[in-house]
């Protein structure tokens, strides 16, 4: 599908916002957004090239966070630029649901409070995230909000090196969160775990989803964190984010299987 196409259904879709036209909006940014790039890296939209060294050093560096601010890219390791509400995630690409997801979340804390992103470029599976593809993935957020990178693929790590935070998650990361799989079937590591975040004064803010563990998702239920069991002690550790204030039906793996 060509960016045309992707434009002509937008153009014929009715005014009220529909899954369709939030789909193709997403689909059409990610596809301008890679345009913008072949036609050159170094464009305008570029970071400058002195703050290309500041995340090189903290690349080479490997440890603390670096946080880009918005507008102007600059990149800071000042404390008080990680914002207060953080949704984490790989953005792979970025899409409406992630900034609908974080300004919903926002208006929960505080009307004043902020709020950004959070990419850690460590993976468990994948490894580091290369350098290029980093820079790429950081141009999306262009006028957004901060994001704030870490080496903390983890919850229990980025709550360590971030305390007092609010992580915004999707119940379908909270189900992992507590699935004692994770912790070598041990109940007692996951309490552990959790306990951890608590301590740092961290906690979550949970949005509903579609239960991605069925195949079919034209058949998944909407699940919210009132429909999942939470272990007895730390409830107060999960908030919910009510339906009403946020669904968005939107994965990125579809919108990357769209395009390819």
């Amino acid at each position: 599908m060509t960016l045309g196409q992707l434009h002509t259904l937008m153009e014929y879709e009715p005014t009220t916002q529909t899954p369709l036209q939030t789909v193709a909006s997403d689909l059409a940014a990610v596809l301008k957004q890679r345009v913008l790039l072949t036609r050159g890296e170094e464009t305008a939209e570029s970071t400058p090239a002195e703050e290309k060294d500041v995340l090189a050093e903290w690349l080479a560096k490997g440890d603390g966070y670096l946080t880009q601010l918005p507008a102007s890219q600059r990149f800071t390791t000042a404390p008080d630029a990680v914002p207060l509400v953080l949704l984490s995630g790989a953005f792979n690409p970025l899409h409406e649901g992630h900034r609908l997801l974080l300004e919903a979340a926002r208006k929960m804390v505080s009307w004043d409070a902020r709020a950004g992103y959070e990419i850690s470029v460590l993976n468990a599976d994948k490894g580091i995230i290369a350098d290029r593809e980093l820079r790429q993935r950081l141009r999306q957020f262009h006028h957004d909000r901060p994001v704030t990178l870490t080496r903390a693929p983890l919850f229990t790590e980025k709550a360590l090196l971030l305390p007092g935070r609010i992580f915004v998650i999707g119940v379908d990361t909270l189900l992992r969160l507590i699935d004692v799989r994770y912790y070598a079937n041990d109940e007692a590591k996951m309490r552990e775990a959790l306990q951890t975040i608590e301590k740092t004064g961290c906690r979550f803010l949970v949005a509903g989803r579609k239960d991605q563990r069925v195949t079919n998702q034209n058949e998944a239920p909407f699940l919210t964190r009132d429909d999942v069991s939470i272990p007895l002690g730390l409830e107060s550790l999960f908030g919910v984010i009510p339906e009403r204030l946020f669904r968005v039906d939107i994965r990125s793996t579809d919108l990357r299987a769209a395009l390819q």
